[in-house]
């Protein structure tokens, strides 16, 4: 688009787009942000979710064990042991998962 002016013209179609194209790339950054953070919340909800069961699961069957005495120091070291390899299990799906959905989206 020129603008007539007294010289001659004045180009401003470029700096015009350059201009949509900042404000819609902007845009996009901050509706990206807006979904990253609520997914963020959405993932860590569930791994607290996760932790949770997996120690109330854990500690429900110890507790209905009869060759478990929890005032044994040796028994509560075991619950606490799968409490652990549990977790830990959970902890390393979650960072495969992530690992196969940032190659999915490279």
């Amino acid at each position: 688009m020129a603008i007539p002016t007294a010289g001659g013209s004045l180009v401003v179609g470029d700096a015009l787009q350059r201009g949509v194209d900042t404000w819609a790339w902007q845009w996009g950054n901050d509706m990206k942000a807006g979904h990253d953070a609520k997914a963020n919340a959405a993932v860590a909800d569930l791994y607290l979710q996760d932790s949770s069961q997996i120690t109330n699961t854990v500690q429900g069957w110890a507790n209905g064990r009869n060759d478990l005495d929890l005032t044994n120091a040796t028994d509560k070291d075991t619950v606490t042991t799968l409490k652990t390899t549990m977790l830990g299990g959970s902890d390393r799906g979650e960072k495969q998962a992530h690992k196969y959905l940032s190659d999915m989206s490279n």
